[in-house]
């Protein structure tokens, strides 16, 4: 594995869990498909990799402090983020919503028009 830069990344808990799972998956894999019978290789051998895990314990996302979340509904800062919206895909809104909810991204961006509002000023799904 090698990032985009070309870097080697940090082995993590959960890269390891992704590299053993992915390798035993296409190892068990050979079995049911006959490779392994085909090219002589002992299913003691392909199941012997051992397995990653689960899951990791879920990360609790830590919301915005005041400074930080003032910072990022700044009007001028709004303002520029409308104008580098050329096709007027509501980059703001989504922003706002983002923020003000403490959504994920592809939550907010999958939510109906009817689905958000604001009640006495503030943002709510």
């Amino acid at each position: 594995m090698v990032l985009v830069d070309g870097r080697s990344p940090t082995v993590t808990d959960l890269s390891c869990q992704f590299v053993f799972n992915q390798a035993r998956k296409l190892l068990y894999s050979a079995i049911p498909a006959g490779q392994a019978e085909r090219l002589g290789i002992d299913t003691g051998f392909l199941t012997a990799i051992p397995f990653g895990g689960t899951g990791l314990k879920q990360r609790s996302r830590n919301p915005f402090s005041d400074d930080v979340a003032r910072a990022l509904t700044d009007e001028a800062n709004l303002r520029r983020l409308e104008e580098l919206d050329l096709n007027d895909r509501g980059l703001r809104d989504i922003w706002e919503t983002i923020v003000a909810t403490g959504r994920r991204c592809s939550e907010v961006v999958g939510l109906r028009l009817d689905c958000i509002g604001r009640y006495r000023g503030l943002a709510m799904l």
